[in-house]
This record gives C-alpha cells, sequence and structure tokens, in this order.
C-alpha cells in the first residue's frame, strides 16, 4: 500500500489507507469543517480510553490522551499545536486509535499503552497495524532544556548552536518498530516551520490543530 499524506487545501488527510477517514485541520479551515464526536480533557498522560459503547461519548469531560474505538461513523479526535497526534489503523478497517503525544505522554509509554490495547483486547496484529504521524514540531525545531536529558535516551537529542533538541518522531517511530509496526506515515509538515499550522512554540498560538480518525461505515 502507498500510504501517504496529502493536503486538500484546507485539511492534511491520509490517503491510501481504505475504510477510514484521517485528517489533521489547519489554520484554513473552519469550525464547522471539522467533524468530532468525541475527545478527552488531555492532560499530557498515557491514560487511553476505549470507546465501545456508541452511548459513552466523552466530550472532554474525561481525563486522558488517546482514544481506541471500533464502532463505526464516530470520529474520535485529539488537539495539538506543536505535540504529535499518532493514527493507529487496522487494515482490515475494524480499529482506529488516535493519540495526542507531546514530551510527557511519549516519556509515559502512551504508544506502548495503545499497542497493547489493540493487540490484547482488540485482537489486531502488528502486521495488520498502520501508524501515521499528523503534523509536529520537528527534531530540528523542538528546542528543549537540558532537564529533558534525564527521560530521553541521547540518541534523539542533537546539539546545534549550543542549543539541545529532541525529536519525538524518532523515539515513538522507534517505539512502534519494536513492536513489530513496519506500515509507519512520517509527519506530512512541521508545525513550527509550516504557517498553514497552530504552533505555540512558534508564536503562542492558543488555537489548536483538530487531528481526527472514523472508521467508515461498510
Amino acid at each position: 500500500m502507498d500510504i501517504r499524506w496529502i493536503f486538500d487545501g484546507k485539511f492534511f488527510v491520509l490517503d491510501g489507507i481504505d475504510g477510514f477517514s484521517a485528517r489533521t485541520s489547519t489554520r484554513l479551515a473552519s469550525d464547522e469543517e471539522i467533524k468530532i464526536d468525541a475527545y478527552l480533557k488531555q492532560v499530557h498522560s498515557a491514560h487511553v480510553f476505549v470507546i465501545d459503547d456508541p452511548e459513552v461519548m466523552p466530550r472532554g469531560e474525561i481525563e486522558g490522551d488517546g482514544l481506541i474505538t471500533d464502532i463505526p461513523a464516530i470520529a474520535i479526535g485529539v488537539r495539538t499545536a506543536d505535540c504529535y497526534p499518532i493514527f493507529l489503523m487496522d487494515i482490515k478497517g475494524r480499529t482506529a486509535a488516535i493519540l495526542h503525544a507531546g514530551w510527557r505522554g511519549s516519556y509515559k509509554g502512551i504508544v506502548k499503552r495503545a499497542l497493547e490495547i489493540l493487540f490484547e483486547q482488540f485482537g489486531i496484529s502488528p502486521g495488520d497495524t498502520v501508524a501515521a504521524f499528523g503534523p509536529g514540531i520537528c527534531g530540528n525545531c523542538y528546542e528543549v532544556g537540558e532537564e529533558l536529558m534525564e527521560f530521553f535516551p541521547p540518541e534523539f537529542f542533537r546539539r546545534r548552536n549550543g542549543k539541545l533538541f529532541l525529536d519525538l518522531f524518532e523515539f515513538n517511530r522507534k517505539i512502534l518498530e519494536e513492536n513489530g509496526i513496519e506500515w509507519i506515515v512520517p509527519p506530512p509538515a512541521c508545525t513550527y516551520e509550516d504557517d498553514r499550522l497552530y504552533s505555540y512554540r512558534r508564536r503562542k498560538d492558543k488555537s489548536r490543530l483538530i487531528s481526527t480518525v472514523e472508521i467508515l461505515p461498510s
């Protein structure tokens, strides 16, 4: 499969995987154009909430940073403005997950926790799983303090002009690979570099990108 991000004029849309609608809004999209049915109160955790009842639809009242469902026609989503949205889908179109992964959630293991639920609770195999990173701040732009070296291996840092930078994409990509995921789609853009995107680091944006994934009805 040739799975990749395309830009449709207002959204980054994941192309090449059947059975799902996965996309990230930009500052060019209006609120009316964004469908989001379920979302959490994001707290930079590794808590992943499973939606297995269409009558129990969280809308910001439950704390957590990841959502998983196998119910079609529900757009589950996260809000980001430099952290990475990470989409997880099985190629058979049965299950979808979306994660909010900043440095705290990444360190706490939100990717590994979501994979455990997909594999153990939903019976999805690593070989059938596609992981796609939405827009986030890249390793060339994500300047961090020395204290973060306590939380991540040294290979995910680089120094430039006396400054320290952390590559969260590579950190989470390695976790996915270690758990058997082979289909990994890199982010389409860096939030710090691309003016179409909100970035708290670049200009203290209060608005957020909204990333959603929905299982399409068969």
